[in-house]
């Protein structure tokens, strides 16, 4: 294999580490310059019977039918392309692909290439801000299961680069038929079993059984701990993630915390500790994922399992007593972001998942087989409320494997299962609340038919549906859930709460929602952080109430009306959107200057809970 095809694939291989630093390229040139780009002579190469998909047939059919899309004005694609960077790299993605092809049909293994790899990564990691120190792992790491999922599937470069999110899509002028095609027409090539149904009998509370007071929700997110932590050590370094002694570069790392870094085991402590200064205390918690931290060359199983461990076993240990409900987050898995449940790994990690789980709170008996399968359950928090956690990884564009999901049985099996969830709490006069990692209008980083699914899904149960929590994002955002994205008709709002670890520029954080005891509707939600900076420089950690929510936002209620008109109203009050902004980053300034066109975008992430409506909102904006 020739030398600049090697580099292509070493940049596929980091792609999960390149584009959280994609930023620190003063232009997307530089990396074409770094990499010779040629006529590779890639022809789509044909089908291989039952084991692949050529994406380039579907999608054709697509691109030939008679809607539906326009290309985007240069100043929205500059806009586009500065909020999303990865935007900027479409045509990297697509020579990357060109070449993966090429290797797969030459036979070659990983070890055939896996020594100039990595010389190569050395002399392009510069390039991408970080010191090619990371490349032994991360190429062992990521090229592996790269080249596994290219080996099952028949990828068109174009096609794929778009299905991905690496290249700006087009805008919908044609909403009767805007909806995206599936990925893959064909039909799974094992067969889909009934996921175990929950045992729901009658669960309403009796007049007497009634609380007054307001239930009380903690919800932490996206812990991240990082067991490395080095106070002292440089914070502003050369490579992804800081703060350890083994890295260069320069600015000490305070004692509590950085934002080039994931937090100490102490500080996270701190969070706690302030958590059960509050009265009263929560009736139960919500911990929406992410428990490993971000060193993702340096990581294994082993270790991915015990930061998992640890992390459960603390909230267990710090809140006895108070059951905790988890979803599982992206990092979880070994390498981070890559989920697939048929291949035995997953397997093990869900079968820990049901292990480490069952200490947290109650766990039915038959939820036991959905947790050990793609873990997905529910379980009743109390009379009349119930708890739907979901498994958002098959919907996440950064998990390669994402695109075998057409022969993994067990995303239409969760599918099913959240639908006759939902339909048997309805009958039994219950209320619900979902909980997952990624929401669904993470723009760019979640497939249209997850979005998809999720808005249909929201607005067939919404009567029901009493909250939505999310993380991942390490931001503090909402989504709209609009079932039609052209009309101001809501059916929910997904309520993504802000990271306890600084990792990305963000104030440690978590939230408590207060739920009416009777209906189980929010009024009011009330945000904590610490101010980190603060905290290094008076060594006195102390954490503050940022806000309340209907304070804070002028909202009448926390109804999807309130929010939908909230949005709206961003519009035209600048002082209302800053507000938005600063917040999103749990008062920290990480946010930097939001022009209006960066408003406007982020406008239409509230609007969101699919590409399709996010494109659909993009293509009214008149710039």
């Amino acid at each position: 294999m020739d030398q600049n095809q090697i580099l292509i694939l070493v940049l596929a291989a980091t792609a999960a580490l390149v584009t959280y630093k994609l930023t620190n390229f003063n232009n997307p040139q530089d990396v074409k310059n770094a990499i010779p780009i040629y006529n590779t002579g890639y022809k789509k190469t044909p089908r291989r019977g039952d084991n692949s998909v050529n994406t380039g047939d579907v999608w054709m059919r697509a691109a030939t039918s008679p809607n539906s899309s326009i290309e985007v004005s240069d100043n929205l694609q500059r806009i586009l392309e500065k909020k999303y960077s990865r935007f900027r790299y479409c045509h990297i993605c697509e020579e990357i692909i060109q070449l993966i092809n090429i290797h797969i049909k030459s036979n070659s293994t990983f070890q055939y290439f896996r020594a100039p790899a990595v010389v190569l990564c050395n002399r392009v990691s510069p390039l991408a801000g970080f010191d090619h120190s990371i490349c032994n792992g991360i190429i062992d790491t990521y090229g592996p299961p790269l080249l596994y999922v290219a080996d099952q599937l028949v990828l068109d470069p174009h096609t794929t680069c778009k299905k991905m999110s690496f290249c700006v899509p087009k805008l919908i002028t044609n909403q009767q038929s805007s909806k995206f095609h599936s990925f893959t027409q064909d039909e799974p090539q094992i067969e889909i079993v009934d996921p175990m149904s929950p045992k729901m009998t009658s669960t309403k509370p009796s007049e007497r059984d009634k609380p007054t007071e307001t239930l009380r929700v903690l919800q932490i997110s996206d812990i991240h701990v990082d067991k490395f932590y080095k106070p002292g050590s440089p914070s502003n370094c050369d490579i992804f993630l800081c703060c350890h002694e083994d890295v260069n570069g320069t600015e000490p790392a305070g004692y509590y915390g950085e934002y080039n870094c994931d937090l100490p085991w102490w500080t996270v402590d701190v969070l706690v500790d302030s958590i059960k200064q509050i009265e009263p205390p929560p009736d139960f918690i919500i911990y929406t994922g992410d428990s490993p931290p971000h060193d993702v060359w340096k990581q294994n199983w082993k270790g991915q399992l015990a930061t998992d461990r640890d992390v459960i076993d603390f909230l267990n240990d710090r809140f006895d007593g108070i059951n905790i409900y988890p979803t599982l987050g992206n990092h979880e898995s070994f390498p981070a972001n890559l989920y697939y449940s048929p291949l035995r790994d997953y397997q093990k990690l869900n079968k820990r998942s049901l292990h480490l789980w069952k200490k947290l709170f109650p766990l039915p008996k038959d939820q036991k087989t959905n947790i050990k399968e793609a873990a997905y359950y529910t379980a009743l928090v109390k009379p009349g409320l119930r708890i739907l956690s979901f498994n958002t990884n098959y919907g996440y564009t950064f998990n390669f494997y994402a695109l075998l999901n057409w022969k993994n049985p067990t995303l239409d099996a969760q599918r099913r299962f959240m639908k006759k969830t939902l339909t048997k709490a309805k009958i039994n006069g219950e209320k619900v609340i979902i909980i997952g990692h990624i929401p669904p209008g993470d723009v760019p980083n979640t497939f249209d038919e997850y979005g998809q699914f999720y808005t249909q899904l929201v607005t067939n149960y919404s009567d029901i549906i009493v909250l939505q929590l999310f993380g991942h994002t390490h931001r503090d955002q909402y989504e709209m859930i609009l079932p039609d994205p052209t009309e101001s008709i809501t059916s929910g709002v997904a309520f993504i709460a802000p990271s306890v670890t600084t990792f990305m520029g963000q104030n440690p954080a978590y939230r408590i929602y207060h739920l009416d005891p009777v209906t189980f509707v929010p009024v009011d939600y009330d945000q904590y952080y610490l101010n980190i900076t603060k905290a290094n420089a008076d060594h006195n950690p102390v954490v503050e109430k940022l806000y309340s929510a209907k304070e804070e936002y002028q909202l009448k209620d926390l109804s999807p009306q309130s929010f939908l008109e909230l949005s709206k109203r961003f519009k035209s009050n600048e002082t209302l959107v800053q507000r938005y902004l600063r917040n999103m980053y749990a008062g920290s300034d990480a946010m930097g200057d939001c022009d209006i066109g960066c408003k406007h975008i982020t406008i239409c992430e509230t609007l969101s809970s699919s590409l399709t409506a996010w494109l659909t909102c993009v293509s009214s904006l008149n710039i």
